[in-house]
């Protein structure tokens, strides 16, 4: 018998029927092999997805600085500024001593007779005339 040989093709432009489709081989790499279409469907979610929470945790970001900076804004203009005077120390006529205060850092005014007086009766203290040394 005699091999028959296959009849041609009385259609040239028809298109061939197509392969089957690929299955997986152990040894083919993951980036060879086809994806299916549910997975692109479920890798355009996931994109979507992604982008909506790193776009929330930009806005988030972005809200948390501004509250943050206008509170040390706030923080700042409502402090007055402190200012560090030198301790020096002046001798007032009655021998007391007044030191720099205020933004300025000027010198107290000198306390007058009706101040120590007003001192004195608030403080229970006795006034003393100065030191006294024992004499043998």
């Amino acid at each position: 018998m005699e091999p028959v040989a296959p009849p041609e093709n009385p259609n040239p432009k028809q298109i061939p029927p197509a392969s089957p489709p690929q299955t997986p081989n152990p040894t083919t790499p993951p980036s060879q092999i086809p994806p299916s279409n549910g997975t692109k469907k479920h890798q355009k979610l996931w994109m979507i997805i992604s982008i909506v929470i790193i776009t929330l945790l930009l806005t988030t970001s972005i809200v948390a600085g501004f509250v943050i900076y206008k509170n040390l804004q706030e923080k700042t203009e409502s402090t007055p500024e402190q200012t560090a005077c030198t301790l020096e120390a002046k001798i007032c006529p009655d021998g007391s001593s007044v030191g720099r205060t205020g933004p300025n850092c000027e010198f107290a005014e000198c306390p007058t007779d009706s101040q120590k007086d007003q001192f004195l009766e608030n403080s229970n203290l006795q006034p003393t005339t100065g030191p006294t040394i024992p004499t043998d």
